[in-house]
């Protein structure tokens, strides 16, 4: 066991470059075909060691977090159903030592019911921190065949969390993957070209997974094969994979939240019709091939925004990660 430092690991922001939902499975979720990019904007999760707790405290009484940061929102939680809490959780009961806890502290950029997976993040860099905390290889790289049984079993193990946790944990030497199932089953691919840069705005609304899958309906758009995008991803800059991008979910979230209309009509009456819903929204996001590119894209977009009195929680112009979560 390490000493009582802090660790440190970055959970970033993701968006999914292409969704498709095949259907509803048996087990209530929905069967999805999705590429997922990490995004260098991120939350940070710092994870400490706190030894000798009473033999026989529940594992949610031997972890203590702090949310904190400019996006720490009052919809945010700070016990143990925080999905951070309950990755360092995973990371305790796999260490097996009941005297061991742990003191975790979440610093909040990623805007929260956005489509950017930061919960998710959050929850696969506790469990990597707090693994580095306690000197557990449970999350060490997989050159073995035991290892690679164990990353599986790590991967599954944070899937039962969520679904996009697994690929921030899957994908965190890449940052990309291609995610099927749930979206739980991941596999890596190369991130894209550095010269990618990427322009997300969060509006006022928010929108409930829950609520937006419920509205969902069948697409009658068979999905793109990953072959072609794939390539494409690795080779063409970013303005060239705009044509590629889809998400089936953006019909039901607008259905969900109704508001999110009159971004789409706000997006495309500024020239920004290529912007795409980040996930089950409700960001929105644009690929461009340079950050001048970029700014100029998000400042059209604002201001149409302001014309039509469409208010947003936060914007950003950020890059691909080139990794899921990781300690720094």
């Amino acid at each position: 066991m390490r000493d009582a430092s802090w660790v440190r690991a970055l959970a970033p922001a993701k968006v999914n470059l292409v969704l498709d939902v095949l259907g509803r499975r048996d087990d209530g979720f929905h069967e999805l075909e999705t590429v997922m990019l990490a995004l260098d904007l991120h939350d940070v999760v710092r994870a400490r060691v706190v030894p000798k707790f009473e033999r026989g405290l529940a594992l949610a009484e031997r972890i203590a977090l702090e949310v904190r940061g400019p996006a720490a929102t009052p919809d945010v939680p700070s016990d143990a159903s925080n999905l951070a809490a309950r990755g360092a959780a995973l990371a305790l009961e796999r260490a097996a030592d009941p005297s061991l806890g742990v003191e975790l502290v979440v610093e909040k950029h990623i805007p929260s019911r956005a489509g950017l997976g930061g919960g998710s993040a959050d929850a696969a860099a506790a469990f990597l921190a707090t693994c580095a905390a306690i000197g557990s290889d449970a999350a060490g790289p997989s050159q073995t065949s035991a290892a690679h049984e164990r990353e599986k079993s790590v991967t599954n193990a944070l899937a039962s969390l969520g679904s996009d946790c697994a690929f921030f944990h899957g994908a965190r030497s890449t940052g990309a993957a291609y995610c099927t199932g749930r979206g739980a089953q991941v596999t890596p691919i190369s991130s894209p070209s550095s010269d990618w840069w990427i322009a997300v705005i969060t509006p006022e609304s928010a929108c409930p997974t829950k609520d937006v899958y419920a509205a969902w309906g069948m697409s009658l758009r068979p999905p793109q094969p990953l072959s072609t995008f794939q390539l494409e991803l690795a080779t063409a800059p970013a303005t060239g994979v705009r044509g590629l991008l889809h998400n089936a979910l953006e019909p039901a979230a607008v259905a969900a939240v109704p508001s999110l209309s009159s971004w789409r009509e706000a997006l495309n009456a500024s020239g920004a019709s290529h912007f795409l819903l980040a996930g089950s929204g409700s960001s929105y996001f644009g690929l461009f091939d340079s950050r001048e590119q970029a700014l100029r894209g998000l400042a059209e977009v604002q201001s149409e925004l302001e014309r039509r009195n469409l208010q947003h929680r936060g914007s950003w112009i950020t890059r691909p990660a080139g990794h899921g979560a990781v300690v720094t």
